[in-house]
């Protein structure tokens, strides 16, 4: 049985099972080279056939993430195409005269020059207005049908796409699991709760509510300071530990005054007309570094109040996690702490790039017999396309490299000898990770001891904010040496924060949040990635460090390199120095 997997909202993807394997996931975003891109992903599903060496006849069954998609945010590809201004417009010019008003402002006229009709492929004469969503359904199960030519078509809700996603990569499926979705908002909710358990034939909702606001609340504040909804929540996570908490816990105290947990439900203390001018007008007299920890310590006493309610209530200690929310990997480090819980598991695509993985396991687990149901397990996040030491060889004489650069052939060694001699090295090897996190395949990677490098990478390429950490890649028999992880949590895919050692802080000195001493690591198995755990190996051997600095392979504000000619102009239009191709070095004649 072949499976393709659609999400077609913001951060289109398309994911392809076959025969109960998950063979191939793409974002469209690394395809058409803009981050957050919305549309159907025509690009991706196309590379995910190419991947799996098929056809669109070969397909048997199609599944939508998502009901309802609001048809307006559609035609202005919202998280896609605006700036910072536009977020504040939106505020200004539609959400403040609608609430405090009682006006009734078009949103389509107020954003008239950014939509672009022709991205746009469903019928609009089966959309009422701009809000909608039903009718939006029906053009996208019409588009559907044309393209895919009578296929069997499924839609499935956006939370469970989201628990399905995180429950595809997890390799003990014998144990009862409680599964979360924790997210801005998708199909009539913010936060849901199942119950798995490897007997039963379907998850078990708990809890389902719309009354977290965490999502939406993180992504106001993130515009509230200046940065950019949906794309820089992690620029304030990363700010947080930096203030003074005897002048931020009076902003804990504001948000805590706004929403609370009784038992394993949420509740809102107050009937707040628009969060975004409520917050505007509470935290104006506080600073920035404040309000980041407000709104991080906020995050952390909700979530773990109603995480620990849950799994005492239900005597259940290994949880999974899923939805935007779960890629605060420092809320994440909160809850792995805490006493009820002994495994945690975030998957790498927790937003909705991860819904098509989600959307295409949601359909197996429908259908395949009840012993299929616990055998569909993702080995890695190394779902994307590769390319031959052939095909490179070809590009390079194509793009005449060899004219300008030193090229040569270069073993795992080789880099190795590069990083301990302080050079910093762009990878483009193997299969391309699926999610927003770079593990190995296409990173920059550097030696993690020497603190300079952080100023010297943002310098050449990065152009991160100065508060933000890079992270490391640690050799899987390397945790104890460098994190505090009693209960052993695997962090294969950097989604959940750590402790770190003593000697973590030496050696690991360029990888870790320079305040609070703490780290997102991504633990590398040898049987996940042979080639980059031998780089490190190599590094270890030379240096006597098991890990190394690890940051994705992109120019500030592109998606992560895809191809070989994303990297190669990634590498001309920076300060990086050296370039690996697979098996080729490529170096600047300096």
């Amino acid at each position: 049985m072949v499976i393709l997997g659609i999400h077609d909202g913001h951060c289109a993807s398309a994911a392809l099972i076959v025969n109960g394997k998950l063979i191939a996931s793409i974002s469209e975003e690394r395809l058409v080279r803009r981050k957050m891109e919305w549309c159907f992903p025509i690009n991706a599903v196309n590379e995910c056939l190419k991947i799996a060496n098929l056809k669109l006849s070969d397909i048997d069954k199609i599944s939508y993430s998502s009901f309802y998609i609001n048809p307006i945010h559609y035609l202005t590809r919202r998280e896609a195409t605006f700036k910072i201004e536009d977020w504040l417009k939106e505020q200004n010019d539609y959400w403040y005269p609608k609430f405090y008003l009682n006006k009734k402002p078009s949103y389509k006229k107020i954003f008239s020059k950014i939509i672009n009709k022709e991205k746009f492929p469903y019928d609009k004469k089966l959309i009422k207005n701009e809000d909608d969503s039903k009718g939006m359904l029906k053009a996208r199960k019409e588009h559907a049908k044309k393209f895919f030519k009578k296929k069997e078509i499924e839609f499935f809700d956006h939370q469970e796409c989201h628990a399905f996603h995180v429950l595809s990569f997890d390799k003990d499926k014998k144990k009862k699991k409680l599964v979360f979705s924790i997210d801005g908002a998708g199909d009539g909710a913010n936060a849901v709760c199942w119950l798995y358990d490897p007997k039963k034939t379907n998850l078990k909702q708990i809890v389902r509510t719309d009354k977290c606001n965490i999502g939406r609340l993180y992504r106001f504040i993130t515009l509230l300071l200046g940065m950019l909804p949906v794309q820089h929540e992690y620029k304030v996570m990363g700010l947080a530990p930096y203030a003074n908490k005897k002048y931020s816990n009076e902003v804990v105290k504001i948000f805590l005054e706004t929403l609370d947990v009784k038992g394993i439900n949420f509740y809102q203390k107050k009937k707040i007309k628009d969060l975004f001018f409520y917050f505007k007008d509470k935290l104006s007299r506080f600073r920035f570094d404040s309000i980041a920890y407000g709104i991080q310590n906020f995050t952390e006493i909700i979530l773990t109040k109603w995480i620990t309610n849950l799994t005492k209530k239900f005597k259940v200690s290994d949880i999974c996690i899923s939805g935007g929310v779960a890629q605060n990997i420092k809320a994440n480090l909160v809850i792995s702490n805490l006493k009820s819980i002994k495994n945690i598991l975030v998957a790498p695509g927790s937003g909705d790039e991860g819904l098509a993985i989600g959307a295409a396991y949601r359909c197996f687990f429908k259908h395949c017999n009840k012993k299929e149901k616990n055998t569909l397990v993702s080995k890695n996040p190394y779902l994307g396309n590769s390319h031959t030491d052939y095909e490179i060889e070809k590009i390079i004489n194509k793009t005449n490299l060899r004219k300008n650069f030193i090229v040569k052939k270069i073993t795992k060694k080789g880099i190795a000898k590069l990083l301990a001699n302080e050079e910093i090295v762009g990878i483009f090897s193997g299969k391309m990770e699926f999610g927003p996190r770079a593990l190995g395949n296409r990173s920059i990677i550097a030696n993690p001891s020497n603190f300079q490098t952080i100023k010297t990478i943002n310098e050449i390429i990065k152009q991160r904010d100065f508060w933000m950490p890079f992270a490391p890649s640690i050799m899987s028999n390397n945790i104890e040496k460098y994190l505090k992880n009693g209960k052993k949590i695997s962090s294969r895919f950097m989604t959940v924060g750590c402790e770190t050692t003593k000697l973590a802080k030496k050696h690991l000195a360029a990888a870790i949040h320079p305040y609070d001493g703490t780290v997102r690591p991504h633990i590398v198995y040898k049987e996940d990635n042979p080639e980059y755990y031998e780089i490190i190996d190599e590094f270890n051997k030379m240096t006597g460090i098991g890990a190394v600095l690890n940051t994705s392979f992109n120019l500030h504000g592109e998606p992560i390199v895809c191809r070989p000619k994303d990297a190669i102009k990634t590498f001309k239009n920076s300060g990086l120095n050296c370039l690996v191709l697979n098996s080729y070095l490529i170096k600047k004649k300096n």
